[in-house]
């Protein structure tokens, strides 16, 4: 691996399982110094020995929690070059069954969270630090029952946009990453007992973690130095997609697999 990230040190949030735990795996491969970041030390401290890195624990619905990580972070490292949101909560209540703790909490951990830990870390930053963060492609594209996670990352958009324009002047770039459905324990639940390829998404098939975690450290680095407040989506093309059911699946023996296939239907692997 390159050293593309020597010498910086980094927060990733919700880092041990799924997005977080790649995205902590790819910035320390390129050299950086990664602070593991969960709720649990028993889960959290594995994954920092793994990765040579330092952690912090708390819960992110808890202020104090967060300013404590901070602080943490500040008296043992005196800086902060990059902060990765990317932990998260989810909800599937319908709207009209929704109570106001889930909608609560959601915004705690997806919304309010994030702006607690901008605030707190840029006074960490050198200029020309990195902010990234992980939002999901529910905010343009709806799902029945996901209203408070959606609204929640709306909110994130927002405070991202708004956090490029106040830290540009100190060279801070604020960007995210539009997840489409990855292979994440999450991803595989709402996939139930389907394949992992789906006709759905023009690439025929949900995406994995790692290749989230690829263009966080791309965002991360100084090959992104003339990028903010961007939204660069990673979800095999289905969000712009004009007809997704009218799309291939996977290639098939060099081929697309296609209506007129033996099976009759696009996409059989699903």
């Amino acid at each position: 691996m390159t050293e593309l990230l020597a010498g910086r040190i980094a927060l990733v949030t919700g880092s041990t399982s799924n997005i977080g735990l790649a995205t902590a795996r790819e910035l320390a491969a390129h050299g950086a110094l990664v602070v593991v970041h969960g709720r649990d030390p028993a889960r959290a401290e594995p994954v920092a020995a793994e990765l040579d890195g330092d952690v912090v624990t708390g819960d992110l619905a808890n202020l104090d929690e967060i300013d404590a990580m901070f602080e943490q972070i500040g008296r043992r490292h005196g800086r902060l070059d990059i902060l990765v949101n990317s932990a998260a909560t989810t909800s599937r209540t319908h709207l009209l069954e929704l109570e106001l703790e889930e909608w609560t909490r959601a915004m705690a951990i997806n919304a309010t969270a994030v702006l607690r830990t901008i605030q707190q870390a840029v006074p960490l930053m050198p200029d020309g630090g990195a902010i990234v963060n992980i939002t999901t492609s529910l905010v343009p594209q709806p799902a029945i029952g996901r209203g408070a996670y959606a609204a929640s990352k709306a909110a994130m958009d927002a405070l991202t946009r708004q956090a490029a324009l106040d830290l540009a002047g100190r060279g801070i770039r604020v960007n995210a990453v539009v997840s489409g459905q990855v292979g994440s324990p999450v991803g595989q639940r709402e996939l139930g007992r389907r394949s992992t390829s789906t006709p759905t998404i023009p690439l025929g098939r949900i995406g994995r973690p790692e290749e989230i975690a690829s263009v966080v450290r791309f965002l991360a680095s100084d090959d992104a130095s003339y990028l903010t407040n961007s939204f660069v989506t990673v979800d095999g093309g289905r969000m712009h997609a004009a007809a997704v059911d009218g799309f291939p699946g996977p290639r098939v023996g060099g081929s697309h697999a296609n209506s007129s296939s033996p099976t009759g239907r696009a996409g059989s692997g699903r």
